[in-house]
C-alpha cells in the first residue's frame, strides 16, 4: 500500500466510525453531541466573553473574572456562538481534527518509529471506539483540541531529537504553549523542550535553541499577564488549587475507607466553607486559594500516607476502559438493572469470593470483554512506559526519543493521579500506542536473539 493511501485509509477509517456513532445516537433519538461536566463552563466562558466582555465562567447574573478556564478552548467556542452556528457544527469539527491527528500519528510518527508501527498505531487510533463518541469528540469539551496539541507537539520534539532540524523544535514549543492554554495542567511539560534540546546535544545552535524554548513562553505571557493583573497571582489557573482540594477528600476517604460520598456532595461542601453561590464560584482566585489551604494541610498530616495512595493510583490511568459502556450509552442500548460492576466482580474473583464473581460474570457475561480491554488498556500503558528499557535490552542503543516520550507519559500519570480516569488517558494514547507497539516487536528482536543464542551454544555442545 502506498503511503498516500495509507493516509486516506486512516483518515477515512477515523470518519466512518465517527459517522457510525453519530447515526447511532440519531437512530437511538438521543443529542448528536454531548454538553455533559465541564461544558457548561466553556460556553458560559464563551458567552460572558461575548456579552459582558468578562473572562469568567460564573452564570449567575453579575459574573466577576476568574482564571478558571484558560483562554483557547472558550475563544474556540465563541467564534460558533458570535455566528450563531449551532455547537453541533463544533462537534463536526472535532471529529474532523480526531481524523487528522489520526494522520499526524503517522505522517510525524514515521519519522520517528518504523511505517508499519506508525500506520498500525494511527489506525487503532483512528477506530477507538471510545474516542469516537460523545464521551470526546462529540463532546463540548477540550480533548480533541488538546490531543491534537499534545501530539503534534511532542512527535515534533521528537523528530528534532532525532533529525536536529530546529525548525521542529520551534513547532513543538508553539503546540505545547497551545496545549498549556488549552489544559492549565500541561504548564508544567515546558520542561519537555528543555530535555529535548538536551537530549539533541545541539550546543553549536545555542541561540536558535534558546529562541524556541522562550517561544513557549513569549505565547502564553499574555494569559500569565492577565491573571497577575486581575488576581496578582503568577498561577496559570485556580484549576490547581481546587483540584489540590479533591484530592485531599479523596485522600480522607481511602484513608477512612468511606466511600459513600460522591464528587457533587463534597463539591457542596466547598461551596459553604467559601461561601460560594455555585461551582463555578469555587474557582474564584481568593476562593480556590482557601480551598488550597485546606488540602495542603489534609496532606501534610499523614504526607507518607498521601504518598503511598498517590503511587497506588497511577495504574488506574492506564486501565480504565469504558468501551461496552460508551457503545451502549452512544448505540442507545439497554443496561442491566443488576448492578455491580466488572470491577467488583474481578475483585471478588482475586480476593477468594469465587462463587460470587462467577455467578455476577454469569449474569453479565459482557463484563468478560470489558475486563479484557482494561487488562488490554492497562498492558499497552506498561509496554509503553517500558519501551526504552526493552529497546536498550534489544538494540544495545539508548533511545532519546523513546525517552523523552515514555518520560512524558509517566510524569503525567503521576501528576494526574489519583484524579486520573478514562477521559485524562485519552490525552496520550497516540504516545502509548506508538511506543507500546514498538516495545511488541523488540519482543520479537529479543526473541530471534534468543533463539540464535540457544542454537550459538548447541552448537558448541556438539563441537
Amino acid at each position: 500500500m502506498t503511503f498516500k493511501n495509507k493516509v486516506i485509509l486512516i483518515f477515512s477509517a477515523a470518519l466512518a466510525i465517527r459517522l457510525i456513532f453519530g447515526l447511532g445516537l440519531f437512530f437511538s433519538g438521543q443529542e448528536l453531541y454531548s454538553q455533559t461536566g465541564d461544558a457548561p463552563d466553556y460556553i458560559q466562558t464563551a458567552q460572558n466573553f461575548l456579552e459582558k466582555r468578562i473572562w469568567s465562567a460564573d452564570p449567575g447574573a453579575n459574573p466577576q473574572p476568574d482564571n478558571l478556564r484558560t483562554p483557547v478552548y472558550p475563544l474556540f467556542l465563541s467564534i460558533f456562538i458570535f455566528l450563531k452556528i449551532p455547537l453541533f457544527f463544533a462537534a463536526v469539527f472535532q471529529d474532523l481534527l480526531m481524523a487528522i491527528t489520526a494522520v499526524f500519528v503517522f505522517t510525524l510518527g514515521r519519522r520517528i518509529f518504523s511505517e508499519k508501527n506508525a500506520f498500525w498505531s494511527a489506525l487503532i487510533f483512528a477506530l477507538d471506539p471510545y474516542l469516537s463518541s460523545t464521551f470526546i469528540s462529540k463532546s463540548i469539551m477540550t480533548e480533541p483540541i488538546a490531543i491534537f496539541f499534545l501530539t503534534v507537539a511532542f512527535l515534533n520534539l521528537a523528530i528534532f531529537i532525532k533529525e536536529k532540524n530546529v525548525k521542529n523544535l520551534t513547532w513543538g514549543s508553539i503546540f505545547l504553549a497551545l496545549l498549556a492554554l488549552t489544559k492549565p495542567q500541561f504548564f508544567f511539560f515546558v520542561i519537555f523542550i528543555g530535555l529535548a534540546i538536551l537530549f539533541s546535544q545541539q550546543k553549536q545552535k545555542l541561540k536558535k535553541l534558546a529562541f524556541s524554548g522562550c517561544l513557549f513562553f513569549f505565547l502564553v505571557s499574555p494569559w500569565m499577564i492577565y491573571n497577575f493583573v486581575s488576581f496578582k497571582t503568577l498561577q496559570f489557573s485556580s484549576v490547581s488549587n481546587v483540584t489540590l482540594y479533591v484530592i485531599a477528600d479523596y485522600f480522607q476517604q481511602w484513608k477512612n475507607k468511606s466511600y459513600d460520598k460522591n464528587y457533587e456532595g463534597y463539591i457542596g461542601k466547598a461551596q459553604k466553607i467559601v461561601g460560594a453561590e455555585n461551582a463555578t464560584q469555587l474557582f474564584r482566585p481568593e476562593k480556590a486559594k482557601k480551598l488550597s489551604e485546606i488540602g495542603k494541610k489534609t496532606i501534610l498530616q499523614n504526607p507518607l500516607s498521601f504518598a503511598f495512595y498517590h503511587l497506588i493510583h497511577i495504574p488506574r490511568l492506564f486501565w480504565h476502559d469504558t468501551t461496552i459502556e460508551t457503545v451502549s450509552k452512544n448505540f442507545g442500548i439497554k443496561k442491566s438493572d443488576k448492578g455491580g460492576s466488572d470491577i467488583e466482580a474481578a475483585r471478588n474473583l482475586l480476593t477468594g469470593n469465587f462463587k460470587k464473581g462467577i455467578i455476577d460474570i454469569k449474569e453479565n457475561p459482557v463484563w468478560i470483554i470489558s475486563l479484557f480491554l482494561k487488562i488490554l488498556a492497562l498492558t499497552l500503558g506498561a509496554l509503553a512506559v517500558l519501551n526504552p528499557l526493552i529497546k536498550y535490552a534489544a538494540t544495545k542503543r539508548f533511545s532519546a526519543t523513546s525517552t523523552l516520550i515514555a518520560f512524558a507519559i509517566i510524569f503525567y500519570a503521576a501528576m494526574i493521579s489519583p484524579v486520573g480516569q478514562h477521559r485524562y488517558r485519552s490525552l496520550i494514547e497516540p504516545m502509548v500506542l506508538l511506543l507500546s507497539l514498538e516495545t511488541l516487536g523488540m519482543f520479537f528482536i529479543l526473541t530471534n536473539h534468543l533463539k540464535l543464542w540457544r542454537k550459538h551454544i548447541k552448537n558448541n555442545e556438539y563441537q
